[in-house]
């Protein structure tokens, strides 16, 4: 059992700990801070400037090798994210500083962001035979981002195969992704723990609406690529055709980095006055604006075969906000809006989308009846925290 009187200690393996702008570094940070209130943690991360050996962070520095790692992708994209010669030198280094230390653990925690560290989790479970808790922030195989030819889908298999074998348990953030790897690998140490949201406080987040006379939606986190705007913004301008001076009634504004594409989309539609793209923000300012607006955007990958989860989405919930999402209707994103009788549209019911804007614009509380109420509790980081502490438990 994990508790401070045997003086159980935790490895927790957070790559980028020191660099707090990644998304894997954010939850890692959420799921520290309620761990360390149960049990004694050592954080393993790379170094950097801001990263010192202190107060439990064992601070690994290793050469910067990932330009060397980038002209071997550009010949070999089918490696990504499986290969890194960076991360490789980084694993043996972070390894032989833990040799030195001749530290005791019970259980490892490794984060899989990125891939390529999987070498530290071989070294440490055959010199030190410890348990492994391996954490997949994103699926490996089953992902869209990564090259989908067949020999980048085969490596990344054969990575995901290795890490299934060789872990005490697996940690996947949604239902579909681990049904899809209990029924590859006929295993059940397959684990569904939903990403960590805000830690925040429900009955003042939902109390808070923008007090303007315009409806004002709000979008958090980057476009490009598969995460596109075509789809809104064919809805705004089917809005347009229908509501006049839609701009005096409806602002959708998105935070986050928008690519030269979308902006020049929007542009040449002509809905700039309608969709804002606005730049990162804090995290403190972002959840000023979540916390005012009158409802929050979802934009996912349309594509059949989205396996990923956005953490944005946990984060959405715990605002007690409507949410509108574009998202493939069996993607986990998807499906999970759809059970909590979310909007969603998948791009072959763009008039529907914008039907139901519509009636949000003339009443922006048609759909208080559909929030689901304290839903956003199940992603707070100290549930989450407690359903990995019932895996070291088990231990």
């Amino acid at each position: 059992m994990f508790d401070r009187e045997n003086k159980k200690r935790l490895l927790f393996v957070s790559y980028h700990h020191s660099y707090p702008f990644f998304a894997d570094s954010i939850q890692n940070h959420r799921l520290l801070d309620e761990l360390k209130k149960e049990i004694d943690i050592d954080i393993l991360c790379r170094s950097n400037s801001s990263a010192s050996n202190c107060d439990g962070i064992l601070s690994v520095w290793s050469p910067n090798l990932s330009l060397a790692d980038t002209v071997f992708l550009k010949l070999f994209p089918h490696l990504r994210p499986v290969y890194s010669l960076d991360r490789y030198l980084w694993s043996f280094l972070a390894f032989a500083k833990l040799l030195f230390l001749k530290k005791k653990y019970d259980a490892v925690l490794l984060t899989y962001e990125p891939y390529a560290i999987y070498p530290l989790s071989v070294y440490l479970r055959k010199f030190f035979s410890l348990n492994i808790i391996s954490v997949l922030y994103d699926p490996l195989a089953d992902n869209l981002f990564f090259h989908q030819s067949s020999k980048g889908i085969n490596v990344r298999l054969k990575l995901e195969k290795k890490i299934i074998e060789t872990s005490y348990a697996v940690v996947v953030n949604n239902e579909i992704v681990k049904d899809k790897l209990e029924k590859r690998y006929k295993v059940n140490h397959i684990k569904m723990i939903y990403l960590c949201g805000r830690d925040i406080a429900y009955s003042d987040s939902s109390a808070l609406y923008n007090q303007n006379r315009k409806i004002r939606i709000v979008h958090c986190g980057n476009v490009h690529g598969k995460r596109n705007l075509k789809c809104l913004d064919e809805t705004v301008s089917i809005l347009k055709q229908n509501i006049t001076e839609l701009s005096e009634k409806l602002e959708i504004v998105l935070y986050g980095e928008c690519s030269p594409v979308e902006k020049q989309r929007i542009y040449n539609s002509q809905n700039t006055d309608v969709i804002i793209l606005k730049p990162s923000v804090s995290s403190e300012e972002i959840s000023k604006k979540v916390s005012s607006a009158d409802a929050l955007l979802l934009i996912d990958p349309l594509d059949e075969g989205n396996n990923s989860f956005p953490s944005k989405l946990c984060e959405y919930f715990q605002y007690g906000k409507f949410i509108f999402g574009y998202s493939n209707l069996n993607s986990p994103s998807g499906s999970f809006l759809l059970k909590t009788k979310q909007f969603v549209c998948d791009g072959s019911n763009i008039d529907d989308m914008a039907e139901a804007l519509g009636k949000f614009i003339k009443d922006k509380h048609v759909y208080d009846s559909l929030i689901p109420k304290d839903y956003g509790r199940q992603f707070n980081p100290a549930y989450i925290a407690d359903q990995y502490m019932n895996i070291l438990n088990d231990i």
